[in-house]
């Protein structure tokens, strides 16, 4: 049942036309892993995502398979889709919906499957979102029960290339309770991005602190080369904790890559301000919204005829982005390189040399 709630998330976001965003990315690579106490070892993990956008809905599909040298091996799915209307100058709104499958030998698995609102606001330096999730879940052990969340995550821009992040999330299955309280740190600098997290656990499954660092380098905005080194935390789904090394190339295929020329063009004015121009067709009017200006739409001036332009406030670095197409849809320019956000949708790469 849960396998089947999985891919109907994923045929309703990725059978939606037209799509304004859609792409895939391939990752290949290795793993060192233990699960569960059960399986532990050496392999070779493939994954696929797949992304897309459509006017204020978002989502993605990850599918990751790992076969470990002596035999056993690993599946896990996931999909999330979310759904997002401005709210205020400041603030946004909207449904976000998640699901999981995952199965790690011996033929047991687990499932899970949440949906709930979400409320995103900020500042020109603070941005904070908080979520409402309620849904079911299938245990390893094969017994079923409700499932609730409710989570706050605040950034804070201290200075750039350095992001700060914290987060605390009240969970509840059944009769197990338990509160995550986790803070992290992401540097962005050109064509690299390390991110380190720590999440500690009052309650019940409480045990040894997770984290996680990882690492990425981006050659070509089609290409990724990551590693990621951690350890999970214990689950609601059976899972007991378990830790791991990976380290791959992730390669973006599809319409995406297929349509990756130059859209975007930077011009350095300054030592911390820049002009950008973007290529975009068929459109009346075209905002840019970033983590520079708390992604508050400002408007680009029209430089000719689907040429759009504006001035930015900013030093070298990596920024992430969207546009706004006529005061309704959001989506992302074509041929450059994008990210996953936190709520399921897709955000663009903003290379200040």
């Amino acid at each position: 049942m849960t396998r089947s709630v999985l891919v109907l998330v994923g045929l309703l976001v990725l059978a939606r036309a037209p799509l304004e965003a859609q792409g895939a990315s391939l990752f290949v690579g290795g793993v060192h892993a233990r699960y569960a106490d059960s399986i532990a070892g050496s392999g070779g993990l493939v994954g696929l995502r797949v992304d897309a956008t459509h006017g204020k809905t978002a989502g993605s599909v990850d599918a990751g398979f790992s076969q470990f040298l002596f035999g056993e091996s690993a599946t896990q799915l996931a999909a999330q889709g979310v759904a997002v209307w401005t709210a205020g100058q400041h603030a946004s709104a909207g449904l976000l919906g998640l699901a999981g499958f995952d199965t790690f030998g011996g033929g047991s698995w687990s499932g899970l499957a949440t949906a709930g609102p979400v409320l995103l606001w900020g500042t020109p330096s603070v941005s904070s979102a908080t979520r409402l999730s309620v849904g079911a879940l299938r245990r390893t052990d094969g017994s079923q029960t409700a499932v609730g969340t409710i989570e706050l995550r605040s950034e804070l821009t201290a200075s750039r290339p350095t992001r700060l992040y914290a987060r605390i999330a009240g969970t509840t299955a059944d009769t197990i309770r338990f509160l995550d309280a986790a803070a992290g740190l992401v540097f962005e600098r050109g064509i690299a991005r390390l991110e380190g997290e720590m999440t500690l656990r009052a309650g019940d499954l409480s045990d040894n602190p997770a984290w996680h660092l990882r690492a990425e380098v981006r050659p070509t905005p089609t290409t990724t080369i990551e590693g990621s080194l951690g350890v999970y935390a214990r689950d609601v789904t059976g899972f007991t904790s378990g830790g791991f090394a990976t380290i791959g190339m992730r390669m973006r295929v599809g319409a995406s890559a297929a349509r990756a020329h130059r859209t975007v063009a930077v011009r350095r004015l300054g030592q911390k301000r820049v002009r950008v121009s973007i290529d975009f067709a068929g459109a009346d009017q075209v905002a840019i919204a970033g983590e520079w200006n708390s992604w508050t739409p400002e408007a680009l001036a029209r430089g000719g005829r689907s040429r759009w332009t504006t001035e930015l406030p900013l030093a070298p670095g990596v920024y992430r982005f969207s546009l706004l197409v006529d005061r309704k849809k959001w989506t992302v320019p074509d041929g450059v390189a994008t990210v996953p956000d936190d709520f399921g949708g897709t955000a663009a790469l903003l290379v200040i040399p």
